[in-house]
């Protein structure tokens, strides 16, 4: 699962900034790399842990050209944790029964032919930090270019 930002309207400020060549491109770069630093830095705690700590080490954040990045996590099960799922029923898919334990580490096994999961409720820890980071990256930009352009 990946999300890519795109901050409505940069490119025209990119536009109206190129009256000032060179340091309008390397603001925007250094912008844009300080939010992809910043994807990581917020999302990190935000991301829920499980045994495995799996889907937080498969999480990124990255610039992908001097406008835009690319943040999400590429643990096959991210897009459940995000978005949620309906209640749903699990079958054995290489065996003729389910097994798993009820009542933590030391609880008992059980073997069932079918289950019936309740569902998840979404997590959305990969949007709330794109809401941030669409804020900071608006807040830096623009107080950057207001003190090149004397607004």
């Amino acid at each position: 699962m990946e999300i890519i930002i795109k901050v409505q309207g940069l490119e025209e400020a990119i536009n109206a900034a190129k009256r000032f060549p060179g340091a309008a491109d390397r603001q925007i770069d250094f912008t844009m790399g300080r939010a992809a630093n910043m994807g990581m830095t917020w999302m990190y705690p935000d991301t829920p842990v499980g045994n495995t700590m799996g889907l937080r080490n498969s999480l990124f954040s990255r610039q992908i050209s001097p406008s835009s990045m690319e943040i999400g996590a590429t643990a096959p099960y991210a897009v459940f944790v995000h978005q949620g799922t309906r209640p749903h029923e699990i079958l054995p898919v290489r065996a003729q029964a389910l097994r798993f334990r009820v009542g933590g580490i030391h609880g008992q096994w059980i073997f069932a032919r079918r289950v019936w999961h309740p569902g998840t409720k979404p997590n959305p820890f990969v949007k709330r930090t794109v809401d941030k980071l669409i804020r900071f990256i608006r807040v830096e930009f623009l107080e950057k270019m207001r003190g090149f352009m004397n607004l």
